[in-house]
């Protein structure tokens, strides 16, 4: 029924009324008489035929403050006796606006019925775009008439499903386009019969196709890591290291905050640190090893963008958005980690090269060298990242700034005089070291980060699968499983058939070529129409997503 604000506006000139009027006169005319034609020809209900066995039909109105475990589709659910079906049908009306639907088949042969019309009343109103009170119903075929009418209809696409789904999946997926804010109501040009079948096909679909089951497993997307990186990291990167560094590592390991430096969590453990390792590894090695950490923990970030998308023309360019944004913030965290790891180590090489060739056991400048090397870690930590926050012309002053506040604050006030040219020392060879490996490792990202995130992105669209070919059948395909459908006959082949296309693609197309026809028509262009479209669908199976889910954890 037209709402009031309907009634409150029709009471004064309305010109885009007025020109709907106009356009139903003497243009749509034909084809809302035949929507209403297709809409009569279902019988009439109130909410269910009598029948206390199994009631026929229902209008899928839910309640707004629940799920649809409530009202009349849950009890009309309740009332079947068969509630998992085995194939689904997408059809076509052969005649007048040639109407389409979707029906479900059950085991013993029993069809279900699924349409979208607008309410009679609201009709006048289906051109505009917010359109007019849809009528979306389930229904039984049990009648001949009601099934000479579907046997009739063009026969587009059937998808089987060998174990069976359950009832609940078409109504959570009705309930998801009766509840959202735009597909609700029936629009002539988007939200019609058309939408509605196109996002109960897609979504039943994309149910039964894991696309993200490739990245639970953490070998999978180790090995797409490492094919990303390869071209970085070349067999030598396990070589052996030089003895000077070996020696040099073994005395810095002790020291705990190499490993547990609190504002750069990800860093390895003191034996990755090469840079102190003579010709040990190029910063192209180090840039790989480093970045390798991060890119692995992406894999449920990237699983769950995956999981909540259903559409394939969507999938690349939403990978390719994520996968860049997140190999970029990932990349960046390695040049501030291997940045502030150069400028300690050089820090604790000037310590170093002041004590004793025996450190551990003797005191130089009032400290043992471990608290001197743990004293120039945290003040070198503390400058770089004053250093990263500041301008591009103030990062210098901001390092010294902070350099010897920190240093000043962590020396004893009776060791102060002798440490405070040690620091001094420290703090300009460690800003000299942090700089010169920023910009190294800076290069090496805008030298290859393109081709990483290519390889990303490719790696994970070819471990996503399609639908088995086995289970869709469209067209003359669809047509010859009819009489003996691949669950009662799994035997039956249709010989000599042309390659089909994917139940992406086809539907993809159609709704292509709506768009390009209503655009062709002058009611709206083809980019609006198009977004609109599949937004609402992705909107819709995210929605029916969360509602399954939450059904089955109870």
């Amino acid at each position: 029924m037209p709402t009031n604000k309907h009634k409150s506006q029709s009471r004064r000139f309305d010109p885009t009324r007025y020109v709907a009027a106009v356009m139903y006169r003497y243009a749509l005319a034909p084809t809302i008489r035949a929507i209403g034609a297709s809409s009569r020809s279902q019988p009439k209900l109130l909410s269910f035929i009598p029948n206390k066995r199994q009631p026929i039909q229902v209008v899928l109105d839910f309640p707004l403050d629940s799920n649809w475990d409530s009202g009349a589709p849950h009890e009309w659910y309740t009332g079947q006796p068969e509630k998992i079906f085995y194939s689904l049908e997408y059809r076509k009306e052969k005649s007048g606006v040639r109407h389409e639907f979707i029906v479900v088949v059950f085991k013993d042969g029993t069809r279900c019925r699924f349409d979208r019309a607008a309410e009679d009343a609201g009709r006048i109103n289906a051109p505009l775009e917010e359109g007019t009170k849809s009528k979306d119903t389930a229904r039984i075929i049990k009648t001949d008439d009601d099934q000479k009418e579907v046997d009739s209809s063009e026969l587009l696409l059937t998808l089987s499903f060998p174990n069976g789904e359950d009832l609940s999946l078409i109504l959570s997926i009705c309930h998801s386009i009766k509840t959202h804010p735009l597909a609700a109501s029936y629009n002539l040009f988007i939200y019609n019969c058309y939408f509605f079948s196109w996002t109960i096909t897609c979504i039943a679909a994309r149910r039964a196709v894991d696309w993200d089951g490739f990245a639970q497993s953490e070998e999978t997307w180790a090995t797409i890591v490492n094919d990303s990186l390869k071209h970085l990291a070349p067999p030598s990167l396990n070589r052996s290291k030089a003895s000077t560094g070996k020696r040099f590592l073994a005395r810095v390991s002790k020291i705990g905050k190499f490993v547990g430096f609190k504002p750069k969590p990800s860093l390895p453990d003191a034996p990755m640190f090469h840079s102190l390792v003579d010709g040990a590894e190029s910063h192209q090695e180090k840039f790989s090893s480093l970045l390798r950490k991060p890119l692995i923990e992406l894999r449920e970030t990237i699983r769950l963008s995956i999981r909540n998308l259903l559409l394939r023309s969507q999938l690349a360019s939403t990978l390719e958005e994520q996968i860049d944004k997140d190999v970029r913030d990932a990349a960046t965290q390695v040049i501030s980690l291997s940045a502030v790891r150069a400028a300690g180590e050089m820090a604790m090489r000037v310590i170093t090269a002041l004590h004793p060739a025996k450190p551990e056991s003797l005191v130089y400048a009032g400290l043992e060298w471990s608290d001197h090397c743990d004293i120039a870690w945290d003040v070198t930590c503390e400058a770089a990242a004053a250093a990263e926050a500041a301008p591009a012309d103030g990062w210098v002053q901001e390092w010294d700034r902070v350099w010897q506040l920190q240093w000043d604050a962590k020396i004893t006030a009776g060791d102060a005089d002798q440490n405070r040219p040690i620091g001094q020392n420290a703090c300009r060879q460690a800003r000299t070291a942090w700089r010169r490996e920023w910009d190294h490792m800076h290069s090496i990202r805008e030298e290859h980060i393109s081709q990483i995130v290519n390889s990303m992105q490719e790696g994970i669209l070819a471990k996503i699968p399609d639908l088995d070919d086995g289970r869709l059948k469209i067209g003359d395909r669809a047509k010859a499983n009819a009489v003996k459908r691949l669950f009662l006959d799994k035997k039956a082949q249709v010989q000599n058939e042309a390659p089909q296309p994917p139940l992406q693609k086809y539907i993809e197309s159609r709704i292509e070529k709506h768009c390009e026809t209503v655009q062709n028509f002058g009611f709206a262009s083809y980019e609006d129409g198009l977004k609109k479209i599949e937004s609402a669908m992705h909107q819709i199976w995210m929605k029916t997503v969360e509602a399954l889910d939450a059904q089955y954890s109870k």
